[in-house]
């Protein structure tokens, strides 16, 4: 399962894909941090893409793949290689993109 979670204070928040087997992993993940958790949400049907392991980019988004719309996260090292992943799927169309950096873990 994945989490959209968020953890800080004031101006420090940073967002963070959690994976982990259940909500209470989660959780116990978050307390460990010693950052103070502010949100954490469950993100059921979303597609996590991992171009690279080795950057926070992501370009969170909406795309529609053979006309069916999922919410995708996508970790890549630049545009042009989110692009290039994005051309290679069956007559994509995207909706909607923003660009952050997130941390993705896997507990």
């Amino acid at each position: 399962m994945n989490f959209l979670v968020n953890l800080g204070s004031g101006v420090t928040q940073e967002q963070r894909i959690v994976n982990a087997s259940s909500w209470s992993t989660c959780l116990a993940y978050c307390e460990g941090t010693g950052l103070t958790i502010v949100s954490i949400q469950s993100l059921p049907s979303s597609n996590i893409v991992q171009l690279s392991t080795e950057t926070t980019d992501c370009y969170q988004g909406t795309i529609k793949v053979n006309g069916v719309a999922s919410q995708y996260f996508v970790w890549a090292n630049s545009f042009d290689s989110f692009n290039t992943w994005f051309e290679s799927l069956t007559n994509p169309v995207l909706q909607n993109i923003q660009f952050s950096n997130k941390l993705y873990v896997t507990v």
